[in-house]
């Protein structure tokens, strides 16, 4: 009977894990945070910035057009990416979307790119990924992102 309750348990908890991981895969979120700080000046008053994250190369289709309209909709004095939209595991690399959004971004908004462990990976571990960083870093300069690799 325990092994019963524990088999359920697990495959409760696998089918639970699976529905949000389903959800965060497919639903981008748009908090929005007012800062306010004597020592930024007045210089970013009304500054209005989005910031993406571990997108995962995750988002083809409906949900980046979404997210997409809505940053439109923001109108953002810029984009930045706080890393991890790219997919860089097991030796494979994968940045695609990454380049078709960023370039549809990079047309309308300056962007700085600050790297994840995903992007860093790709660098750090060339027997695995091969010239992936030095191509992605490549796409990116082309279409006008400004990538934050080791510099402020």
């Amino acid at each position: 009977m325990i092994g019963w309750i524990i088999a359920g348990t697990v495959i409760a908890a696998g089918a639970a894990a699976a529905v949000c991981s389903h959800y965060e895969r497919n639903h981008v979120r748009f908090p929005r945070y007012e800062v306010e700080s004597p020592g930024i000046g007045s210089a970013f008053d009304g500054y209005t910035i989005v910031v993406l994250a571990d997108l995962h190369e995750n988002g083809a289709g409906r949900r980046n057009n979404r997210m997409l309209a809505e940053i439109r909709r923001i109108h953002p004095d810029a984009v930045i990416v706080a890393g991890d939209l790219v997919m860089a595991k097991h030796g494979t690399a994968i940045f695609s979307e990454t380049v078709h959004l960023m370039k549809r971004l990079a047309y309308r908004y300056p962007v700085y790119y600050g790297l994840g462990n995903h992007e860093a990976r790709m660098g750090w571990k060339p027997e695995e990924y091969g010239d992936a960083y030095a191509h992605w870093y490549e796409e990116m300069k082309r279409i006008g992102v400004t990538v934050l690799d080791n510099v402020s």
